[in-house]
């Protein structure tokens, strides 16, 4: 018998039941402790299209024999609102936002191709600006062949973005995620490609989580090809006297404690390597003392402090520590990671006002990164 709190797209809970029959196991049951997850959530969850969610297009037979199971069976809407102390569902004003099992929306979906579970209109821009970008480095030189990458955040936003195109450029990619969802959306992005990656989900506020991505579960990290992106978060927007300290401290476990993590087990990787590269974000809310911003400024200034004196410490390594900057990241990104050396990429590694971070490895040594 098998327990998970959720099915999403299901290509996990497959992989278990497989895994068990390997094991021996005649039989396998599987009991889902939520409803079947049948819509995307927009309200900050990392969930797929609703055709990517194996709910909204399969029965319950149908996800039995996709996942390979001799029974599944989920909790029921009434039932995990009776496990938390009600009676049931208020359908006319419910208790809580349960709308990835019901479609009840708690705001109005504006965006009709949103409503049927489509790709927003940006957002489909940005995608065909992906592919777009995505072909034109597959028409290019593999610069990265051979290398490893090591990206966190990999399952959303830039991280997302900057894995596809590191795995173009020929990286075998190791991406860490706190959310399997978006990490097994973007493998199956990679395998149609004819690429491969690693995937390590992994929650980086774990003290002893980081060490499962120095030894990730597939693939060891070869010596001389490691690379690093930093982990960064930005909430709370509240004013000092206001921040809960329960707040505090998961923006310092995030923006400043995993990064001095990965740096501790990462280094010895770093410094074996012929040319290893940590690239972090930082913000120029650090260096200026803007209203609301004050946690996520002093968390910058804190990492910035940290990167400063990791990049001291191996000035006399291959090792070359990085800080970017918002404007022309894109750009200057790329150049590092193909070994360019041009005067717009030099002003961009000494740029101290961005929002973003990349950790690249296994190019060619520059002097003038930090």
């Amino acid at each position: 018998m098998l327990v998970d709190d959720s099915i999403v797209r299901g290509t996990t809970s497959r992989k278990i039941v497989q895994m068990m029959r390997d094991a021996g196991a005649s039989e396998v049951h599987f009991r889902i402790a939520s409803p079947p997850i049948t819509h995307p959530d927009y309200y900050g969850i990392d969930t797929p299209e609703r055709d990517k969610l194996l709910a909204a297009t399969h029965d319950l037979e149908g996800m039995r024999k996709f996942i390979g199971a001799d029974s599944l069976a989920f909790l029921s809407v009434d039932g995990i609102y009776r496990a938390m102390g009600f009676e049931g569902r208020d359908p006319a004003r419910p208790q809580f936002t349960d709308h990835c099992f019901t479609g009840d929306y708690p705001t109005p979906l504006t965006d009709p191709r949103r409503a049927r579970g489509e790709p927003t209109a940006i957002m489909s821009l940005l995608a065909e600006a992906m592919s777009a970008r995505l072909y034109c480095l597959s028409r290019m030189a593999q610069p990265l062949t051979d290398r490893i990458v090591l990206v966190t955040g990999a399952s959303r936003g830039i991280g997302a973005r900057l894995r596809l195109s590191l795995r173009s450029a020929g990286a075998h990619v190791v991406a860490v995620a706190r959310t399997v969802g978006g990490l097994e959306e973007l493998d199956d992005r990679i395998k149609a490609g004819g690429g491969s990656a690693t995937l390590v989900p992994l929650d980086v506020r774990r003290q002893r989580g980081h060490r499962t991505a120095r030894t990730c579960p597939e693939r060891p990290l070869p010596a001389a090809r490691c690379a690093r992106r930093q982990c960064w978060h930005s909430r709370p927007l509240s004013p000092l006297a206001h921040v809960e300290p329960k707040d505090w401290d998961n923006l310092i476990a995030v923006n400043v404690t995993a990064n001095w993590q990965f740096i501790r087990c990462m280094d010895a990787l770093l410094r074996r390597s012929q040319a290893g590269r940590a690239v972090f974000l930082t913000s120029g809310v650090a260096h200026v003392g803007r209203a609301l911003l004050g946690p996520y400024a002093a968390s910058k200034a804190a990492l910035e402090a940290l990167v400063r004196t990791y990049a001291a410490e191996c000035a006399t390594t291959p090792v070359r520590v990085n800080l970017f900057g918002p404007a022309p990241r894109a750009r200057a990104c790329m150049r590092v990671l193909s070994g360019h050396r041009s005067a717009h990429a030099a002003n961009a590694r000494r740029s101290c006002e961005g929002d973003i971070a990349l950790v690249p490895a296994g190019v060619r040594r520059d002097r003038e990164a930090l």
